[in-house]
Formats: C-alpha cells, sequence, structure tokens
C-alpha cells in the first residue's frame, strides 16, 4: 500500500511517499502521540515524484477510503454513532478497517474517529462511489454517520492518531483478516443508488397478492437474465452487491458500449432491475415526478416483453398455470362443504395468513401512527392482532382458494361465496386447523434446549407470532455463571445513573427485563410498580428504556382510573388492550392506591373473560402482558400487595429534572447499541438455563414466572425480587385501615360479641357526656366511638350521615380470620338452621 505523509503542521504541504502493509499501518494508528492536535498527517494515496506538494492534481491514485466520524445523522445524538458499532459492521460484512479516535474525542463533542479502509482507486470518483457505498452500508446497519465533504478530497490531510495527555480516551478498532473495498463493486453501487429514490413499479405490497407470488418465484437471476439475453441484452461483468451477486448488462441499441442496467437483489428478497440507458432501450422508464429511473421487477419484464405490457394479460395468464389453490365451486345446497373446504384452505396458507383467538378470527398487522383506544395509547407502529371482519375474510378467503361459480354453460372465475363468508364468522369452535395465535412477541423467542428462534412470522410450537424488528444477536453456544455475570454488567449499563434506592431494586429492573423478553412463556406475571419520591426522578424513562432495549418500542400507556363506575372502565380498557395482543402496558402517573376487582384477576388469571366490546359475545384472551404501574410514593391495597413488585427511586434532590448525566441521551444510546444488549439479555437467560440449577423461593399464584425469571437473578447473586413485597405491605392503607377498626371495636367492646346492627346502633347512639365533665375514661370513650364510627363510613356509609349494615357485612366477611398486628376479626360458630344475623367478636393477641 502506497501512501503520502508528512511530518506537519498542517500548513507544510511537502509530502513524502511511503510503502508499507495495511497491517503496518494500522499499528501507527494504534499508538497515539501525546501533544496537540496539529502534527504529522497523511494523504490517501502516493504523489507525483516531481510534483510532491498537497494539491489534488498531484495525487496519482488512492489507496485508502477514510471516513470522518464527527456527526450523527441524527440530530439528537452528539458526535457520532459509537466506533465499536461500525466496527462490528464492517467485520461482519468482511472489510478490513482501522478505527481510531481523535483529538477532541470524549469531550463535550460527543464520539469522534476516523475509520480508515484498503480501497485501490483511480478517480475521485470511485473515490465518491466508495465513500457513499460505505456510509450507505453503515446507515443499513443502524449507524447513520453524517456525511463531511473532507471525506471526498482526492488530497485531503487527516492526522495520525494524537491525544491531548496520557488520561485522555483513546480507542481502537482493527480487522485486519477481511479484504480490501472493492472500488468497482462501490461504483456498481453508486450508480444503482438512483434505485431508493427511484418510483419503483411495486406490485407486491401485499405479500400474498400474485404479483408478489410470481416475483418471489421469478425474481432471480437465472430466470431474468434468461428473459433479458433472449431480446439481446447482453451481459458484461458481475459484482457483489447486498452479499448477493450483481450483474451490469449493455442494452442492444447502446451506441457508447456502456453497460447501463444494473440487475441487483432488492431489500425485498427478489431481484430488480434498472436501465440507465437513454429513451432507445424500452426499459429505461422514468418516473413523470422526479425524472429518475424507474426500477422493473421480473413481472414487470415478463409483462413489457411476452404481452405488450398488458398487466392483466400477463398475471392472468401465469395465474392459470401457476395458480396452487384449491378450487372451491359454489353450487346450491352445498355451504357446509363449502365451508369445512373454505376452512381447510385457510388451514393450509403458508405462512398462515388468518389465525384463531379469543373465538375470534385475526390477522396480524401494524398500527401507523400513535393509536388511542379506550383513552390508551399505542405507540406508533406497533404489531396488533386485529379481528378480521366479513369484508376482510372475503379478502383472505380469496386468496387462500379459487372459487368458481358454473354459468353460461361453464365454469366461470368468482368472488367467494358470500354465505360461506358469513358461516365462517360464525363457526367458532369449528375452525379445526386453522392456526391458534397465543400473542406476539417483538423479541425472538429461546427454545428449551437454549436456541434462539429469530425467524419473523407464526411460531406453530409456542402459537406466538414473532414479530420480528430486532437486530442480530450474538450469543455463544456454552456459557458459564461467569459469562452470565459479566452480561449482567453490560445490561445494566444504560441505567447507571438513575437513583435506585438499594440493590432489590437492581434485582427488580433485571426481573422487568426479563419479564418482558420471556412473557410468552408463563401464563402470569406480577405488576411492576416503579415509585419516586419526587416527580422527575425518571420513573417513566426506566419504562421506555426497558421498553426500548427489550421490544424495540415504548409500552402501551394507560391512564389511571378514578371515580363512579372505575371498575366497569378498568374492565373495558383490558379487554382492548387484550384483544389487541399488546404485550406491554405502563398504568401511568397513579395517584391513588392501586387495587380492585379487575387488576387483581388480571394478574392470576391466565385468560381474561370479558364481553367483546361493541358486541353481545363472550371472548376469553391470554392475558401474557408486562405490566408496569408509575407514580409519585405510588402504593398498592389490599390483595394487590402480593400481585405486586415494587422499585423505588430517590434522586434526594428538589428538582431531580434538573440534574446533569455523563450520558444525556439514554435513550439514543439504547437504540444504536440494542443488538449488544438484547445478546447480553439472553445470554443472562441461556445461561442459567445450562446450568440446570432451580433452587428458587416461588411465588404463589407465579410459579412459572419465579423459575424463568427470579431464578436467574438469585442465581446471579442478586436478592429475590419478591422481597420488595415487604415495602408494599408496610404501605398498604387497606391493611392500616383494618387495623384501625379492629383496634378501635376492642377498645369499646373488649371481645363481647355483636352484630353488624348491633355495633351501627351502639355508635350511632352514644352516650351522653355532661356538659363539663371531666372524667377522663368517658370522654375519651366518646371519642373512640367518634372516630371508629368515621372509619366505618368510609367502607361501609351509604352516605356521609348513615352506615349500611349489608356493606358492613360484607366488609367483615372479607377479614374475619385475618391477623393484623395482634388483633382477629371472629364469627361466633352458629348453627346451620339458625338464620339470624352473624355475630362478630374481635380477639386480642399480645
Amino acid at each position: 500500500m502506497k501512501i503520502a505523509t508528512s511530518a506537519g503542521p498542517i500548513t507544510n504541504i511537502t509530502l513524502t511517499n511511503q510503502e508499507l502493509s495495511f497491517l503496518d499501518f494500522a499499528g501507527l494508528l494504534s499508538r497515539p502521540d501525546i501533544g496537540p492536535k496539529d502534527g504529522t498527517y497523511y494523504i490517501r494515496g502516493p504523489c507525483r515524484e516531481e510534483n510532491n506538494t498537497r494539491r489534488d492534481e498531484n495525487i496519482r491514485t488512492a489507496e485508502l477510503v477514510v471516513i470522518d466520524a464527527d456527526e450523527s445523522k441524527d440530530s439528537t445524538l452528539v458526535g457520532a454513532p459509537p466506533p465499536r458499532e461500525v466496527h462490528e459492521a464492517l467485520k461482519s460484512f468482511g472489510i478490513q478497517h482501522a478505527i481510531y479516535t481523535t483529538h477532541s474525542h470524549g469531550t463535550n463533542k460527543g464520539n469522534r474517529y476516523r475509520v480508515a479502509i484498503p480501497c485501490s482507486m483511480q478517480s475521485p470518483l470511485e473515490l465518491r462511489a466508495a465513500v457513499d457505498f460505505l456510509l450507505n452500508y453503515l446507515v443499513l446497519a443502524g449507524i447513520p454517520i453524517k456525511a463531511v465533504d473532507e471525506n471526498y478530497r482526492w488530497s485531503q490531510a487527516w492526522y495520525l492518531p494524537r491525544i491531548e495527555s496520557q488520561a485522555s480516551p483513546f480507542e481502537f478498532y482493527s480487522n485486519l483478516e477481511g479484504a480490501p473495498l472493492d472500488a468497482v463493486a462501490c461504483f456498481d453501487f453508486f450508480e444503482s443508488t438512483q434505485i431508493s429514490a427511484a418510483q419503483t413499479a411495486d406490485y407486491h405490497s401485499d405479500p400474498h397478492s400474485p404479483f408478489a407470488k410470481f416475483n418471489k418465484i421469478n425474481g432471480n437471476p437465472a430466470y431474468m437474465l434468461k428473459l433479458l439475453e433472449e431480446k439481446g441484452y447482453q451481459k458484461k461483468y458481475e459484482s457483489v452487491y447486498r452479499g448477493a451477486p450483481l450483474y451490469r448488462l449493455l442494452s442492444p441499441n447502446s451506441t457508447s458500449g456502456t453497460p447501463g442496467i444494473v440487475l441487483y437483489r432488492s431489500e425485498q428478497g427478489p431481484y430488480r432491475l434498472i436501465s440507465h440507458h437513454g429513451s432507445h432501450d424500452p426499459l429505461s422508464a422514468k418516473s413523470p415526478e422526479n425524472g429518475k429511473p424507474v426500477s422493473l421487477s421480473a413481472f414487470d419484464l415478463i409483462c413489457m416483453f411476452n404481452h405488450e405490457g398488458d398487466k392483466k394479460q400477463a398475471i392472468t395468464e401465469w395465474l392459470e398455470t401457476n395458480d396452487d389453490r384449491p378450487t372451491i365451486d359454489i353450487v346450491q345446497g352445498r355451504i357446509s362443504e363449502n365451508l369445512e373446504a373454505a376452512i381447510d384452505a385457510l388451514a393450509n396458507m403458508d405462512p398462515p395468513i388468518v389465525f384463531q383467538r379469543g373465538q375470534m378470527l385475526v390477522r396480524v398487522g401494524r398500527v401507523k401512527g400513535a393509536k388511542d383506544i379506550c383513552k390508551c395509547k399505542l405507540p406508533n407502529d406497533s404489531a396488533c392482532i386485529i379481528p378480521v371482519e366479513k369484508a376482510g375474510l372475503i379478502a383472505k378467503l380469496d386468496q387462500a382458494a379459487k372459487w368458481r361459480k358454473f354459468t353460461r354453460e361453464e365454469w366461470r372465475t368468482s368472488d367467494p361465496c358470500t354465505k360461506v363468508n358469513a358461516a365462517m364468522l360464525e363457526a367458532a369452535g369449528e375452525w379445526r386447523d386453522i392456526p391458534s395465535l397465543i400473542g406476539i412477541s417483538e423479541v425472538p423467542l429461546i427454545m428449551p434446549d437454549g436456541t434462539v428462534l429469530a425467524t419473523p412470522g407464526y411460531d406453530p410450537d409456542s402459537q406466538i407470532y414473532i414479530e420480528g424488528r430486532f437486530p442480530e444477536l450474538t450469543i455463544p453456544d456454552h456459557l458459564t455463571r461467569e459469562d452470565a455475570l459479566h452480561a449482567v454488567k453490560v445490561l445494566l449499563e444504560p441505567f447507571a445513573e438513575f437513583p435506585f434506592v438499594d440493590e432489590v431494586d437492581f434485582s427488580i429492573l433485571l426481573a422487568y427485563l426479563l419479564t418482558l423478553a420471556l412473557r410468552h412463556e408463563f401464563a402470569t406475571s406480577p405488576l411492576f410498580c416503579i415509585s419516586s419520591t419526587t416527580p422527575g426522578t425518571g420513573k417513566g424513562l426506566l419504562v421506555e428504556c426497558s421498553n426500548l432495549l427489550v421490544r424495540g418500542r415504548d409500552a402501551a400507556t394507560m391512564p389511571p382510573v378514578t371515580g363512579i363506575g372505575k371498575e366497569e372502565e378498568i374492565r373495558k380498557r383490558i379487554t382492548s388492550l387484550l384483544s389487541m395482543g399488546t404485550t406491554s402496558v405502563n398504568i401511568d402517573n397513579c395517584t391513588q392506591p392501586i387495587g380492585g376487582e379487575s387488576l387483581n384477576t388480571l394478574l392470576t388469571a391466565p385468560e381474561w373473560t370479558d364481553r367483546r366490546l361493541g358486541h353481545t359475545e363472550i371472548v376469553k384472551f391470554p392475558t401474557r402482558v408486562t405490566w408496569a404501574a408509575t407514580g409519585n410514593n405510588l402504593t398498592v391495597k389490599g390483595d394487590m400487595t402480593r400481585r405486586c413488585l415494587l422499585l423505588q427511586l430517590d434522586a434526594g434532590i428538589e428538582n431531580p429534572e434538573m440534574r446533569k448525566f455523563n450520558n444525556p441521551d439514554i435513550v439514543q444510546t439504547i437504540v444504536q447499541n440494542r443488538g449488544r444488549y438484547l445478546s447480553a439479555l439472553f445470554t443472562i437467560i441461556k445461561a442459567y438455563r445450562q446450568s440446570n440449577d432451580e433452587d428458587i423461593e416461588i411465588l404463589g399464584r407465579f410459579e412459572e414466572w419465579s423459575r424463568s425469571v427470579c431464578a436467574p437473578i438469585v442465581w446471579l447473586g442478586y436478592p429475590n425480587p419478591i422481597l420488595s413485597q415487604n415495602r408494599l405491605k408496610e404501605e398498604d392503607p387497606e391493611t392500616d385501615e383494618l387495623f384501625g377498626i379492629l383496634q378501635l371495636i376492642h377498645s369499646i367492646k373488649q371481645a363481647s360479641i355483636f352484630t353488624c346492627a348491633e355495633l351501627i346502633d351502639e355508635l350511632c347512639v352514644p352516650p351522653v357526656v355532661p356538659f363539663g365533665s371531666d372524667n377522663v375514661a368517658t370522654n375519651e370513650n366518646y371519642l373512640v366511638r367518634n372516630d371508629l364510627l368515621a372509619a366505618l363510613k368510609n367502607v361501609a356509609g351509604e352516605d356521609k350521615a348513615h352506615l349500611n349494615s349489608k356493606r358492613l357485612g360484607r366488609y367483615f366477611t372479607r377479614f374475619k380470620g385475618r391477623p393484623i398486628s395482634g388483633y382477629v376479626l371472629r364469627v361466633k360458630p352458629q348453627s346451620p338452621s339458625t338464620k339470624s344475623a352473624k355475630q362478630y367478636y374481635v380477639e386480642k393477641h399480645e
């Protein structure tokens, strides 16, 4: 490799040629000098011997592509994306490279570094092509480095690495085993970049359409090259693009001799073609909107070459010879037979397009734009489960089968039978082999043997639809506890600046992340409560970051419900969210104690039963959702204390939102490094399962969750997350209320027996206290009665002035026999034939 160098400073434009290997050059870049920024620099290629000054015209050829990474295309990110991500992306692509940080790296300007890649180039045009190729490749890899003019300057001077002091941060990464960049292949890419901006004749937006099927089958080089060569197009040479062969062809009418046709593999998979020839080439159609070339599919070619552009004729002919759908004949009196045939046709679709769930037929889709449903908000582009209604089912039946009707003495193609369509929607329980859908997963599935299933689509074994928008994971085959401990450090990196109160909070954070990843595995899961002492501490941010790391998007938001009709409104919201297959929900900004029959049932029942909104039928949905709740000094009441975990944040300052962080944009950090963090999470899961360690304290009603989530956390040396329930029990307002009532009753009645009506009568007609009496006992007794009366009105008040004996009886029945700080409410045993009111008394135990 030949380059030119100068001892510096930058004002010294005299160059000296050097010849060295890329290995030696990478060695130079790995050893920074200490001192100011200005110093020794290099040029990407050798200079002319007769004129060795730093000018474009004096640089003969270039041997290096250099990317100056100072900024990101994402304006919310300070500096460039992390250099390690660039290293891993280029390494996975098999490109030789060396990356070193520059003098200003690690300051308030963020990441700053340079990427040097060996590449033999003959002209500035090839340099531009190579730079564009690399920047586009990095964008596809989720690393949006902003292009700068220096990248394209033929004689640009690049400083060798220097740092201000020994303590200054410096990073270096290299891959010396890969191959240099191919300038010819990059030039192919450079010419085909019009594709991204071109108007494309995409007839396959629906992956199940006949156009898409045609292109999936025939969108390959063998078929398309054969068509082109039959029409006189000549294949000139072949290179590589997107890891697949790219072909350059010459039009039969070309006068320049330049192969202006590019045949390449599209992002969707099937090959497409774009022509840069002039109007003499019938393939060189231009968009009327922007004048850019239009890319063509295999279907476009067969339509143009064999059917004079008639799309209907082309697809009809192909369907007649290649349509493998079963045929269903519409005949009077055969509705039941046709219904069975239609069910079989839907069941045999591969991949499946319709599923059965909760006594409904459904499909999987995405929500474009944030969507409000029953006052709950789903984030933009969320995957969801959508009921298949009458019109939608017609389309699905057409995809699954060919329908015919006998008219004019022959069988003719027809739309699906509307009677069969209606019967299908009412045939719950008869859908046989139409696949059942439990829910959606935005993360890969980990199998019992430790393998990770990351293929998007429906998994029949788990009955889960893998939504598929996640980065590639790196998980070794064999793992140890030490590997898992290292993975925990990586996983907790983004959360280092959250003000957790103690180590139990880290356990609950790990439990939340593991639950988000594994929620499809267990039927029930507790509610994760995130509480802080002061607004602005980061409760919502913690939920958002956890969901972005695991699921790639924030949780759905459900506002808390208060007032009359609270339980009915909560049920509606839960039913709406479960019907859509929502996988993560945050009950945001809770200001009152969390509890109630609906939430209690939701968290401990494997299925949720309710009336379908807007309909009369009853539906059942799996409850496999990860639930969180946030609030300041959040509390839960009653039975909810054993259904929840409490994570506490305390910044210890009055205005925590004004804090300064070492990482000012944790969200961006997680988005950019999601593959690394998600790999760490699955490393923990896999390492624990390979250990076969199952000694764990089980939380009742959440047994499967305890084994899948708590067990690996305890195995790693962290406290069991269920210990946080002690915090909730101490702050339970319902327990405090019951203790106060029992204590007051005992102080008045001692162990005497009473009915609800007798107690109410006694309290509502208290003994008369003489005016001015100084009898301390009498006055205290009067105050105790008033306190008890006020307490009972909270639990059994008919209005502000009256108590309801039936409500009080229901309250006592709910808590009879439950020990509370030494007091127990007892019911006196009665004969089964006795119809008198229940009699109670309060025991006190020292």
